[in-house]
């Protein structure tokens, strides 16, 4: 334009006046259309300028923003957030909760900025402010939605946790009175009385451990409601996947973008799950329920004691009633052992100490009884009983079996004595007799004989001469024989 006014400047000055007009004319109208031109450039300039300010402006609140968004968004979605003190994470939640508020003066005014550029500028394409704009939406969103989430489950492991310790303590206290006062408990007696004393004293105890059953279970329940809330509190969490506005370039189409997403959301899904591991409450609950059982099998144990003494004292008991029989029959049997030399006499005491050998006898199945009854309840419980008390039970039962043998093997020698001196007396009696019965026998022949001899003195005597006549003299001769055959009895006799 100035090279034009400069060659019209020069031509008016030398041409005709009518030529001039005309040049004059054209040039006038030359610079009232390029004065329109310029005016319309510079407006056109000043939006532009105007456009690229408030774009600025827009663009670097967006950052600001998001440079503060985006790490409070990455730190609020990591799984170890849950896993943080809780009181350092209400802190941090509530400074983030503090920061968000101090920056929604700048969330407003982004979209204040992006209004104004959409709504009061000439800009035909708007579709990146747009996009800006939503992209700072969901942001927002999310960030508010992050901090409203892990406010609820810090809350919900807060009250749950405050539970579970308060259970904890009181049951962790009451397990270690009970482990004390059971430690106190002295050792179970050998005596009846003592243990009528120390069973009652055990009832109680059994009592309040059986009645803390509902007290254990619950904590077990609050317990491992805590460890599944826990670890359900340290899963990944599933959120929409969130970019910075600058990264929404006219270069990422709408389909990258998808595309995008749906690798973002197929990473996270991907991600292997942590090997379980016994949680400190775990261990904890583990460690309570020992202890508790360990105190219900103490007590049974205690109980187990207190019945096996009982029956220790019984079984020993036994050995030693069979003992002081034995003492008393022994006894019995020296006073009622058969001592006399006479037959009748000897019979009397025999059948006195009958009594005491049929007694010895009769009670023996008993004895051996009590003495493998002994033997077997050392064979079932050696691994229970003490030392002393193996020690003592077979020395009774020892006792028990060489006394009773002793007994009874006395028994059995004085009563085999006794009864081959009776027969020896009896045998003895039985020659007598038959001595006594020949010699009487003997002394009534001999009687028997004088007494013939006598009558045969007599007779002979008697007699009257020898006849001399024949009849007479036959008479005399058979008289004669008669005589002859009693003096030949009387020989015989």
């Amino acid at each position: 334009m100035e090279s034009v006014q400069q060659v019209a400047a020069t031509y008016l000055e030398t041409s005709k006046p009518s030529e001039a007009k005309i040049v004059m004319s054209k040039l006038d109208s030359i610079n009232s259309r390029f004065a329109n031109i310029s005016d319309v450039t510079d407006q056109h300039g000043d939006q532009l300028r105007l456009l690229q300010s408030k774009l600025n402006d827009f663009d670097r609140e967006v950052d600001q923003l998001e440079d503060w968004e985006m790490p409070v968004i990455e730190a609020l979605e990591r799984r170890d957030v849950m896993k943080m003190d809780m009181n350092q994470l209400n802190r941090k939640l509530n400074d983030y909760t503090n920061q968000l508020e101090e920056h929604r003066p700048q969330y407003k005014l982004i979209h204040q900025l992006g209004e104004d550029i959409v709504k009061r500028t000439k800009a035909k394409d708007t579709s990146h402010v747009n996009a800006v704009l939503s992209n700072v939406d969901t942001n927002w969103k999310t960030t508010s939605d992050l901090l409203e989430l892990r406010k609820r489950q810090l809350d919900q492991k807060q009250k749950a946790t405050a539970k579970y310790n308060e259970g904890y303590h009181d049951t962790t206290g009451w397990l270690t009175g009970m482990e004390r006062k059971l430690s106190q408990l002295q050792p179970v007696a050998m005596d009846n009385k003592t243990l009528d004393r120390q069973e009652k004293e055990l009832k109680p105890f059994q009592l309040e451990v059986g009645t803390y059953q509902p007290t254990i279970e619950d904590l077990n329940k609050v317990g491992n409601g805590l460890d599944v809330l826990l670890r359900e509190l340290q899963a990944p969490l599933s959120t929409k996947p969130h970019y910075r506005s600058n990264q929404l370039s006219s270069t990422m189409t709408k389909e990258e973008m998808e595309r995008r997403e749906i690798q973002d959301r197929m990473d996270k899904s991907i991600i292997q799950p942590e090997a379980p591991e016994d949680s400190d409450i775990q261990r904890q609950l583990f460690d309570v329920n020992r202890r508790y059982d360990a105190l219900k099998i103490k007590i049974t144990d205690r109980n187990d004691d207190i019945d096996l003494a009982r029956l220790f004292l019984d079984r020993l008991g036994f050995v030693n009633n069979r003992l002081d029989w034995c003492a008393t029959v022994d006894n019995r049997l020296m006073k009622k052992k058969p001592t006399s030399r006479e037959l009748e006499p000897l019979k009397k005491e025999y059948s006195q100490f009958q009594d005491v050998h049929d007694s010895i006898a009769s009670n023996k199945p008993a004895v051996l009884e009590t003495i493998v009854m002994g033997e077997q309840f050392l064979q079932e419980n050696r691994n229970r009983l003490s030392p002393e008390q193996q020690e003592e039970m077979q020395r009774k039962i020892d006792e028990l079996r060489s006394y009773f043998d002793q007994v009874d093997h006395r028994s059995v020698k004085i009563n085999t004595d006794t009864q081959q001196t009776i027969d020896r007396l009896e045998k003895e009696l039985e020659e007598e007799i038959r001595l006594r019965k020949m010699y009487n026998d003997s002394c009534n022949g001999v009687v028997t004989l004088i007494d013939w001899v006598t009558e045969a003195q007599n007779r002979l005597a008697e007699e009257q001469p020898q006849s001399e006549e024949v009849p007479e003299l036959k008479k005399q001769t058979e008289e004669h024989k008669v005589k002859n055959i009693d003096s030949a009895w009387a020989n015989e006799q």
